[in-house]
């Protein structure tokens, strides 16, 4: 939406926590709200099918990376917050790759 609308801000998701409102009552409120609770939504939907496809209704749910944090707070389908688990797998497979001289 920035780039495509002159007057739209550019959204800054460390604004973004579990109290936001649903509602925006200002244009960037609006947007943080959507943004974040749509988000959430987002993958609380596509966790909720991989159980189900997976039939694993119990599976332990992972929240990686910078963002994760946000969302751990604001859903309650996250069991585990980790913010390096992909640079740990990097460097597993890095450790698994290495050639011994």
């Amino acid at each position: 939406l920035y780039q495509a609308a002159a007057r739209l801000p550019l959204i800054d998701p460390a604004h973004w926590h579990k109290d936001l409102p649903i509602i925006g009552k200002t244009t960037i409120a609006a947007m943080n709200s959507g943004l974040f609770f749509g988000y959430i939504s987002l993958f609380e939907g596509i966790v909720a099918r991989i159980k189900d496809n997976a039939n694993a209704p119990d599976a332990t749910v992972v929240a990686t990376g910078g963002l994760g944090a946000i969302f751990c707070d604001a859903s309650p389908i996250i069991n585990i917050y980790d913010p390096t688990l992909t640079l740990k797998g990097l460097a597993i497979i890095f450790e698994r790759q290495q050639v011994t001289l």
